[in-house]
């Protein structure tokens, strides 16, 4: 009978120690879930994840159409900007800007032809809630995609037409496969036809 009694109580002093080994591990285990959260909150706040959706260029562009284009000329070459039409003294509303260097560019008025782009950019601009003037609303570049651009050309074909002040006209194509901001928002296969005459606002420095 002794040994049944000594039997019974080695039983049952296994038992307790297994229920307070499992007490001390949930105890752990709610301790470090407590830290965790713990850290969590008392850090730096968790930023999502974003992902890329289209920029705000294609839904600008479908309600801004292009009005016209200029050269912008200096010591180190040509810039080749296309544009929709500008708000005038009073009206607010979005306009979009690409910008271009052209390899192997001829210079002003002696284009003829296709052109590779060396690099592109594009930007949006317009008026939010309280401001008075113009912000910078989205800026978009072609990554390391440059030097030449792949998937990017120009053609521009003189119609053989001057206007009063001389500007020539041309007929002009640009595709650009895609252009990114930042944050990896996007502008996917940008086509562009205008023909008219060079804007006379043309600077050279």
């Amino acid at each position: 009978m002794k040994k049944n009694f000594l039997s019974m109580m080695k039983h049952s002093m296994m038992a307790i120690s297994a229920m307070v080994a499992m007490g001390m591990m949930t105890a752990s285990l709610t301790a470090c879930s407590s830290e965790d959260e713990s850290e969590i909150t008392q850090g730096e706040t968790v930023t999502p994840e974003h992902k890329p959706v289209e920029s705000l260029l294609v839904k600008t562009m479908k309600e801004h159409p292009v009005s016209g284009w200029e050269y912008i000329k200096n010591k180190y070459g040509g810039t080749l900007e296309i544009h929709s039409v500008a708000p005038a003294l009073g009206q607010r509303f979005d306009r979009w800007i690409i910008s271009m260097f052209l390899e192997a560019d001829p210079g002003l008025d002696k284009w003829q032809g296709t052109y590779v782009i060396w690099q592109a950019d594009a930007s949006v601009r317009g008026y939010v809630d309280g401001e008075w003037t113009e912000v910078p609303k989205a800026y978009l570049g072609t990554g390391d995609n440059s030097a030449p651009v792949k998937g990017a050309w120009i053609k521009m074909e003189d119609m053989g037409r001057k206007d009063q002040m001389g500007r020539k006209e041309y007929h002009i194509q640009l595709h650009i496969d895609e252009l990114k901001e930042e944050n990896g928002d996007y502008a996917r296969d940008i086509n562009i036809d205008i023909t008219s005459f060079r804007e006379r606002n043309m600077y050279e420095y």
